[in-house]
């Protein structure tokens, strides 16, 4: 992918971007997102200046938004909604799709099931590929303690070419947010942290550091880091409402800690796609796994018996249901533990839980 080298005032005519890419559902005919097409340079002929956004970016955030449904690389763009006018790319080359819309279709579009599909609307519902896309992955490995308690020491500051300037305030920012703990834990992404027992609110591996100011646009999902295709990644905005950020770092080359663990990247790239505005209700949505809500009753269970003072409706429970949930609180949904918190509630009214 071709990036802009050296860090330099751009104007916002420079970056500008000339409509947009939209890639459109066939089943209902909506938009699932819509990215601005922003200037790319022209390797044939660097006066050139061409619009849009890389075919391989758009085809990873159609496969996250599908739950990687598509078997086999079958899956393809078309400019018509009967998948006949074919738009053929491949993720290993940097092809660019201009401004316009397009149809994403997960196979032929002879099969009912590669045109009316569910998409992911919360991030819950996602499932982790394990391993993640190849050329996400960098061909190096970190030899740093299991445990960083200096990541901004280390990192000094991540912004894309900038070196490190004590005269801007700079914090952490974390790649899989802390409140996703249930999916993190459901989908097996400690095996990826720097300390297994950490969590996403305490893993170096899932840290950087970044301005403060970029942080905030990054927890906007204004922008991911997406690989270059020779180990390093580069700042790709996805909105237009932070041009004068995007004037200075879109398509800036950003320097991430060995100790950064990739699939975190491409979770946060993940998180951002999903979070793209679009019009949920004219989607089918995929429902949140099992693994996930029984990692999230596991947690709340945990929670209410180590919390000081614990929680009235567990004081009231029964000694043989208590034991009942410590046994068994994974396998526990959601229906019975509402159950056990409205028990609490209805102590004294004569009115009994009623358990298997």
């Amino acid at each position: 992918m071709n990036r802009r080298e050296k860090r330099q005032q751009s104007s916002l005519a420079e970056i500008f971007p000339n409509g947009s890419v939209v890639i459109l559902h066939p089943g209902c005919d909506a938009a699932m997102f819509s990215l601005p097409a922003f200037p790319q340079p022209n390797p044939a002929n660097p006066t050139d200046k061409r619009y849009g956004m890389p075919s391989c970016l758009v085809l990873d955030a159609c496969r996250v938004l599908t739950n990687y449904a598509a078997k086999d690389n079958r899956d393809f763009f078309a400019r018509d909604r009967a998948g006949k006018e074919l738009v053929r790319i491949q993720v290993d080359r940097i092809d660019l799709l201009h401004p316009g819309c397009y149809y994403y279709f997960l196979g032929s579009s002879e099969t009912p099931a590669n045109v009316k599909y569910p998409i992911v609307k919360t991030f819950a519902s996602l499932t982790f590929p394990h391993p993640i896309p190849r050329h996400w992955s960098r061909a190096v490995t970190s030899t740093s303690s299991a445990k960083s308690l200096l990541v901004m020491a280390r990192d000094r500051c991540q912004t894309p070419n900038t070196s490190y300037d004590p005269s801007f305030t700079n914090d952490i920012g974390a790649f899989v947010p802390p409140a996703e703990v249930d999916w993190f834990n459901a989908n097996e992404m400690y095996r990826y942290s720097a300390d297994a027992a950490a969590g996403p609110a305490n893993d170096p591996a899932n840290w950087t550091t970044l301005r403060t100011d970029i942080i905030d646009i990054f927890y906007k999902h204004a922008f991911v880091f997406y690989p270059t295709g020779d180990g390093e990644h580069f700042v790709y905005f996805l909105d237009t409402a932070h041009l004068s950020y995007a004037a200075e770092y879109h398509r800036r080359r950003v320097n991430l800690h060995a100790e950064v663990a990739d699939p975190f990247v491409y979770a946060r790239f993940a998180y951002a796609v999903v979070n793209l505005p679009r019009c949920d209700d004219l989607f089918e949505g995929l429902a949140v796994g099992d693994a996930v809500r029984l990692a999230r009753n596991h947690r709340m269970l945990r929670e209410a018996y180590t919390s000081r003072p614990i929680p009235e409706w567990i004081q009231k429970m029964d000694p043989q249901l208590k034991q009942l949930c410590e046994a068994f609180a994974v396998s526990l949904g959601p229906e019975f533990l509402a159950t056990l918190q409205g028990s609490g509630e209805n102590e004294g009214t004569g009115e009994e839980v009623q358990t298997a």
